[in-house]
């Protein structure tokens, strides 16, 4: 089972270059991350483990006061890592509204939504711009959404078979030979070019 949770992350994290991702990531962990992370004794270099890197850690305003509230003792495990998103909001928002503001368009800052809520899970499994990482029974899993990410590249040079079909319509598929002599270009004197004076008679 573990063996196979890191191959299908080690495609994961292949599959996040083809969005755009790059290193470092930057992963927003809500509440129910930190506390699964803390129950199961997980700590950073587990992340760094899973992303072959060290990522950055983001969390709101928003999950940091709903992690307080249920933690007591919150110093001294993965929150010390993490680094505060800005949210306007001034109450105590719930954490799904609260993420919603922040990928309310689009993931302009490429963050990887760390959770193991499952509405949020919900929420997002169809995005292909917000990659998930779930941590469930101990195990964290990467996840993202490959439907939509395209299998080349939108800046290929190479034609797709569909162009090259329509430009055999367009043009014909028969193959012309070119001669090596039709290559050179005869050099013209411009002083033996007859020129006519002739004007074009008035009406």
């Amino acid at each position: 089972m573990i063996k196979k949770i890191q191959k299908s992350n080690k495609k994961s994290l292949k599959l996040l270059n083809k969005v755009d991702f790059r290193l470092p990531y930057q992963v927003l962990i809500d509440d129910t991350f930190i506390n699964n992370m803390n129950k199961y004794g997980k700590r950073y270099k587990h992340l760094k483990e899973t992303f072959k890197s060290e990522p950055k850690l983001f969390f709101t305003k928003c999950i940091l006061n709903k992690y307080k509230s249920l933690n007591k003792e919150y110093e001294n495990d993965i929150s010390d890592n993490c680094e505060m998103v800005k949210c306007p909001h001034t109450d105590k928002s719930d954490v799904l509204k609260c993420l919603s503001f922040v990928f309310r368009r689009f993931n302009k800052n490429h963050y990887i939504v760390g959770t193991s809520n499952k509405e949020i899970m919900d929420k997002y499994r169809d995005r292909s711009d917000v990659p998930l990482l779930n941590f469930n029974k101990g195990q964290i899993k990467l996840f993202i959404n490959t439907e939509k990410i395209p299998e080349k590249s939108i800046y290929s040079t190479e034609a797709t078979k569909k162009e090259l079909e329509r430009l055999e319509k367009i043009f014909g598929n028969d193959k012309q030979e070119v001669s090596e002599e039709s290559e050179k270009f005869e050099d013209v004197n411009i002083e033996e070019l007859e020129v006519s004076n002739d004007k074009e008679p008035e009406e």
